[in-house]
């Protein structure tokens, strides 16, 4: 990969104290020349002194802002708003769901900061997975890949599966597609 990352966290609460393991992946990530985005839901009663980011909360929204971003969110994506908004009655006595006006703004700053969701994805993977799916992507079957890295055939299966849950793949020809987005390509085989 080349260049810095676009990463997009969403969270509850930021910069809380008690939440070490974000705030230190937020700094490892400033400290690594990543551009780091946080959406908040509100500010940390806590706050982390140390950590420095680029963040905004959505309780600091504006009535004005989250309509002007609602409408936005609703032209994009008219269909997925119509059924969250005939969804919401279902959910109602369940459990408690942040109306569709509430995020809208989040989604439109996400958007506009341009948070590169196949990197983020792809920076989950194992070094063996990526691997795995350079090969997969490349067309070979799983005992063909198995017998090139010298794994088994069940190991190579469930790292596929781990492969297309991480970088959120419905199939393989999405898998391809993300692949060559990102520019992955199989290794020369060893001579």
């Amino acid at each position: 990969m080349t260049g810095p990352l676009s990463v997009g966290l969403f969270v509850d609460q930021f910069p809380e104290l008690s939440e070490t393991f974000i705030s230190g992946e937020v700094r490892e990530l400033a400290r690594l020349g990543h551009v780091v985005h946080v959406e908040s839901a509100a500010h940390a009663p806590h706050p982390d002194p140390a950590v420095r980011a680029d963040v905004a909360y959505r309780s600091d929204d504006r009535r004005r802002a989250r309509l002007a971003a609602l409408a936005w969110l609703v032209a994009r994506h008219p269909l997925r708003c119509a059924r969250d908004l005939l969804s919401r009655r279902r959910w109602r006595g369940e459990e408690r769901v942040v109306p569709l006006r509430r995020l809208a703004p989040p989604a439109r700053r996400v958007a506009r900061f341009g948070a590169t969701h196949l990197h983020a994805h792809f920076a989950t993977l194992s070094a063996r997975e990526r691997e795995v799916m350079a090969l997969v992507t490349a067309g070979l079957m799983n005992k063909q890949i198995a017998a090139e890295i010298g794994i088994a055939e069940i190991t190579v299966k469930i790292h596929r599966g781990n492969i297309m849950r991480k970088m959120a793949a419905k199939s393989l020809a999405d898998l391809v597609k993300m692949a060559q987005a990102l520019d992955i390509q199989r290794a020369a085989p060893p001579q």
